[in-house]
């Protein structure tokens, strides 16, 4: 049976309506060594969702005196990230899964109390080829563990990255306030989620719209920089583009910061220089902001000064590869 949008809607709206209080396990304790409850009232819902649920939530409780996120007290505002694969629109969409809808959730649920899904996902990780030969047979109970599997991954490079540019928090990528926070639901594939620091502001995309013409070159030159910094950290990210950069005023000038590191991956320790080379000069993450917004900007008459910086030319593929 097919979810109505309108099902869909109150299924996400009972989860995470504005004004829903939240009730997110954190870190232990200390006082108790018990594991923590933060407590956060959704504010406003951050649509499109794609591979987690965006949402802007203000503190309402945060018992944790000496682990993350004791930054945030009451009343203060913070940006939550739910990887819940049921809501992640983009997500689905992108992996040709049907829409969520609680007889789908029934059958998952059954699957992981037979050991099914255990099954299934042992062959996903080990068996070589598994994916491509089976993936056209998955029943709905597989598709759903296929999308946890994968926005665990998201998940984890999200925190890793975060880790990796631990001394740019705050100043080109948002602070990070705290995980792994999971809703109190069912333990085995329960949504993970991550508290950041809210960035008032907007998207790059829409600079245009947003800002005066003499700050789109500043703009444009800071996005880039940040790409940079993520090579000179040995960070691959596969989804850099102009809608995942925040643009925040201070005063008259604007600061850009980089959101969203579920595509991103570290150099291996045995990723020689011209494997990674390659994969970067593949990615072309630099080309992603510089070309893409030096396209936009053109069509409304203002010329992009973007200068490639060939950092990983020496690893592009010659005409015989």
């Amino acid at each position: 049976m097919e979810t109505s949008d309108a099902e869909l809607k109150n299924a996400v709206d009972f989860m995470y309506a504005t004004g829903k209080i939240l009730k997110l396990k954190a870190g232990l304790d200390a006082a108790n060594n018990q594991q923590a409850i933060v407590q956060v009232r959704v504010e406003q819902q951050m649509k499109p969702w794609t591979l987690s649920c965006g949402m802007v939530v203000e503190i309402e409780e945060n018992p944790c005196a000496s682990e993350p996120p004791e930054r945030l007290g009451k009343g203060n505002r913070a940006f939550l990230k739910m990887f819940d694969r049921r809501f992640a629109e983009q997500h689905r969409q992108d992996n040709g899964v049907d829409t969520w809808s609680e007889d789908v959730e029934s059958e998952f649920l059954a699957s992981l109390r037979s050991g099914k899904t255990e099954g299934f996902l042992e062959k996903l990780h080990t068996v070589p080829g598994f994916q491509g030969d089976t993936e056209d047979s998955w029943d709905a109970a597989e598709n759903e563990a296929y999308l946890a599997d994968e926005l665990q991954k998201c998940f984890n490079s999200e925190i890793t990255t975060y880790s990796r540019l631990r001394e740019h928090q705050g100043k080109l990528i948002p602070r990070f306030f705290g995980c792994p926070l999971t809703t109190q639901q069912q333990e085995l594939y329960q949504p993970k989620g991550i508290l950041l620091e809210y960035l008032s502001g907007f998207t790059l995309s829409s600079m245009i719209q947003s800002t005066p013409r003499s700050s789109w070159q500043d703009i444009v030159d800071q996005a880039i920089r940040i790409v940079h910094v993520l090579g000179d950290n040995n960070i691959l990210n596969a989804d850099v583009r102009p809608d995942n950069f925040v643009v925040v005023p201070e005063g008259q000038a604007y600061r850009v910061f980089m959101i969203d590191f579920g595509r991103c991956r570290l150099r291996g320790e045995d990723e020689s220089d011209a494997e990674w080379g390659r994969a970067k000069w593949m990615e072309d993450e630099e080309g992603a902001v510089g070309v893409v917004m030096g396209s936009r900007l053109g069509r409304v008459g203002f010329e992009l000064r973007f200068e490639p910086s060939w950092r990983y030319l020496a690893w592009a593929p010659g005409e015989d590869d």
